[in-house]
């Protein structure tokens, strides 16, 4: 399993540290360790070298310290939520961004005429701002996913051991605490066992690509010589960005199922099926959602319709102010709006609460390094 290198310092570090204070280990041991790990912390070691490298630098000895009170199982369940917290912050930072986008540009373009169609028949006519407008509801409720998501990272697993625990009296809630979890596991098995919150980030950015194929294949028909409606200035002729994002969905489908296919009649514990060769699935999805939302912002952005954008509606399109029709623009752009800063928000109180974290781990490997 590929993980960066500071992020496996990190969980050593805050495991070393609540050894030592829960006198665990010998303080002279504690120190020595620590002051190595800070070494390493800002390093390029390839992590598959890492245990090694400590034993070569250490001693076996000295680096087996770091596996008092836990096991491999609780150690790679931690690097994968990790790393999946870590995702999945960046990745709504994104979206929301794209959302900010998609809102802005509906504001603006709330008059421009839009044929409606439906099952690709002309029909009523709406305002191109309508139609953002609705995207932006629904990628909005696709962030809302990765929100209730992120919601199965915030239990960290470290000090489930192998899955049964362990009779050294740790405390996984400190460590928890100094990594930016809110809490510790309360079930081990269940702990080292389970990768269903990543399946659940999976499928959420699953969600959010497909609301966006969507987009594009709309911009890609009204961008098409026979429509004409919409144009994309800073690429007049390539069409291959939006056939790109169309595509996308088959990518985290197919991560999909590959991961759920791993885990498949895999025993609940912890097992390589679940915790390695289904997790090798995920990653390749969730870098293909990335790739979706970072492709979005740019053609969402860059779209312009070729009707003039003081163009006013005409009265039919105005009149439609009934059942959520064009005419009724402005509650739902209020609500709408209204999801984005709270989503917003949300991303600000999580970077907020890991600095507050890392700040903390910081003052407490400090500690332990000036007790006398």
């Amino acid at each position: 399993m590929h993980v960066e290198l500071p992020m496996r310092v990190k969980v050593d570090l805050a495991h070393l540290v609540m050894l030592a204070e829960r006198r665990l280990v010998a303080r002279e041991r504690a120190v020595a360790v620590l002051r190595f790990l800070e070494t390493l912390a800002s390093g390029d070691l390839d992590a598959a070298d890492y245990e090694a490298y400590l034993a070569e630098r250490l001693g076996p000895e000295a680096a087996g310290l770091l596996e008092t009170g836990r096991a491999r199982d609780d150690l790679d369940a931690t690097l994968t939520s990790l790393r999946s917290r870590a995702w999945l912050l960046g990745f709504a930072e994104k979206a929301i961004r794209l959302e900010a986008i998609l809102l802005a540009r509906a504001r603006a373009y709330e008059p421009v005429i839009l044929p409606g169609h439906t099952r690709f028949r002309a029909a009523a006519p709406i305002t191109y701002g309508y139609y953002l407008l609705g995207v932006a509801r629904a990628v909005g409720r696709e962030i809302d996913a990765l929100v209730a998501a992120a919601g199965g990272l915030h239990t960290c697993p470290l000090g489930a051991c192998a899955g049964a625990g362990t009779d050294l009296p740790i405390d996984p809630s400190r460590t928890a605490g100094l990594l930016g979890y809110l809490d510790a596991g309360r079930h081990a098995l269940d702990a080292v066992a389970s990768r269903d919150a990543v399946l659940r980030m999976l499928g959420a950015a699953a969600g959010l690509t497909v609301v966006l194929s969507r987009l594009a294949a709309d911009l890609q028909a009204w961008s098409a010589a026979e429509s004409n409606f919409i144009s994309f200035p800073d690429r007049p002729r390539s069409t291959f960005p939006l056939e790109h994002l169309k595509a996308k969905p088959a990518r985290l489908a197919g991560a999909w199922a590959g991961a759920v296919s791993a885990m498949a009649a895999a025993p609940f514990a912890g097992t390589a099926e679940v915790g390695a060769e289904a997790m090798e699935n995920v990653w390749p999805g969730l870098a293909a959602a990335e790739q979706a939302v970072e492709l979005a912002q740019t053609l969402a952005g860059g779209a312009r319709p070729d009707a003039a954008a003081d163009a006013k509606a005409p009265e039919a399109v105005g009149e439609h102010s009934y059942g959520g029709g064009p005419g009724a623009f402005a509650e739902p752009y209020q609500r709408a709006y209204a999801s984005w800063v709270r989503h917003r928000r949300w991303c600000a109180d999580w970077r907020e609460a890991q600095a507050e974290a890392d700040a903390a781990l910081e003052a407490a490997v400090k500690s332990v390094l000036e007790q006398p």
